[in-house]
């Protein structure tokens, strides 16, 4: 019996490596090219940069920053205060979105036959005033990021990224 298992164990392997070969031998790629997946996946990446979202760009300045810190000649204090600020950043964006998400469940839950107009838009003011605290909060710790740079450390950071927006 044990035999029985293994042998068509070996065969149903065997099957399933010869299927994926043969599914691949039609994708094949030319050597350097870019699988059309990764391809989407780096323009919706260029779309979320480019629509200004205030949190993508204070994590992807940050990331520039520490992984340049060298160059840069951040001091230990820093670096460990930028460190400090993002997982600040990211412990209230955490919390911040579970509020907004409960509210968004909580409108949407409602029974649209016989509903609070008043209740209603308390709870879409509250998500949105939420939502407007959340990108405030996002942009002053973008503020509290770059107070934490010299003049010369923000001038090799304009350059870096081609005279962008840092301060």
């Amino acid at each position: 019996m044990k035999k029985l298992l293994t042998i068509s164990t070996i065969l149903l392997l065997a099957a399933f490596i010869a299927a994926s070969a043969a599914s691949a031998q039609g994708r094949r790629m030319p050597p350097g090219s870019i699988p059309e997946k990764d391809v989407i996946a780096q323009e919706a990446g260029k779309r979320l940069w480019a629509t200004g979202d205030p949190e993508m760009r204070f994590y992807k300045s940050l990331k520039m920053i520490l992984s340049n810190r060298e160059q840069l000649k951040l001091s230990g204090d820093q670096i460990k205060e930028l460190e400090t600020l993002r997982d600040e950043l990211k412990k209230t964006i955490i919390d911040m979105n579970k509020e907004i998400e409960t509210l968004d469940v909580e409108i949407n839950t409602i029974s649209w036959e016989e509903y609070d107009l008043d209740m209603v838009n308390d709870l879409v003011a509250q998500k949105y005033n939420l939502m407007q605290q959340k990108e405030a909060f996002i942009l002053s710790v973008h503020d509290r990021m770059n107070k934490i740079l010299t003049p010369d450390q923000k001038k090799i950071v304009r350059d870096m990224t081609g005279g962008g927006n840092e301060r």
